[in-house]
């Protein structure tokens, strides 16, 4: 699923370790992870956090839209409910005005994993 296809979600559900990150800032790069479509995982939500903080629950084709001052991160995922699976994560840094984009997705074998994607 491209980024542009996948849907935001309201802010609502952007969770209270995210909130802070909702609005443009100086020194700052936009954060996006967005979950993969299908039917792998589609009984549960999907857990997304930021150091350790929880900053969203994302459903199947959706994705969270962040501004992350610069500096180094750790991303995680974990499926919530009775979804098999475990926490997978991911180091990166955002820079000034960057872009970085993450995919959330479940295989065959219902191994979650998320890592850097260019679409």
């Amino acid at each position: 699923m491209s980024t542009s296809e996948a849907i935001q979600i309201p802010d609502s559900r952007v969770l209270d370790g995210g909130r802070q990150y909702l609005l443009p800032s100086r020194n700052s790069g936009i954060f996006i992870v967005k979950r993969d479509s299908g039917i792998m995982g589609v009984a549960c939500s999907t857990k997304i956090y930021l150091n350790g903080k929880s900053i969203a629950d994302l459903d199947t084709s959706e994705k969270v839209v962040l501004n992350l001052p610069v500096g180094e991160y750790i991303v995680s995922a974990e499926p919530n409910g009775v979804c098999g699976g475990g926490l997978t994560e991911v180091k990166f840094n955002v820079k000034d005005n960057s872009q970085s984009v993450f995919r959330y997705g479940t295989s065959g074998n219902g191994s979650p994993s998320i890592y850097p994607t260019a679409f």
